[in-house]
């Protein structure tokens, strides 16, 4: 996954927005031969940070496009075919994670996200489950930042 991200400080509030890309992958689900699926996560987080630690409220919504190719279910051709479709679906939930400050403007942020699923996708085709979230979606991160303006009083680990 790429991501970028955006965000506003004001000391101890935090907003950061993100843009996550979920490049190409692929799976095999029962009855299905192959998935490939992509998609785009957007989430949005309201932090509180104290020197490096962060808790966040996040709330994130993505959509994502799947391509599966089945073997025909009557078995009289070893053909498949594709079927294709798309679903949106959002999550809700927290982030904890530590800044570790690099340099003057570098910063390295790891971060910990578990989202309870609010609505899941509906990724179906052939009549088979193309792709299916569980009710509770855990993530971990690992940014590498550069920030403008003020340093937060915190010393930087590389001068």
């Amino acid at each position: 996954m790429t991501a970028i991200s955006a965000g506003i400080r004001r000391s101890p509030i935090v907003f950061l927005f993100e843009t996550q890309i979920l490049w190409g992958g692929w799976r095999k689900p029962a009855e299905v031969t192959m998935v490939e699926w992509n998609g785009i996560v957007v989430p949005i987080a309201l932090c509180y940070e104290r020197r490096g630690f962060m808790g966040c409220g996040v709330y994130a919504s993505a959509k994502l496009e799947a391509q599966g190719y089945r073997d025909d279910r009557d078995a009289t051709s070893t053909l498949t075919y594709p079927a294709e479709n798309g679903s949106w679906f959002s999550t809700a939930g927290v982030r904890a994670g530590y800044e570790l400050r690099l340099t003057t403007s570098i910063y390295m942020r790891v971060y910990l996200d578990v989202l309870k699923t609010i609505s899941p996708p509906a990724l179906r085709g052939g009549g088979a489950p193309l792709w299916e979230v569980s009710p509770l979606v855990g993530s971990v991160g690992l940014q590498l930042f550069y920030t403008l303006g003020h340093d937060h009083g915190r010393k930087p680990l590389f001068d």
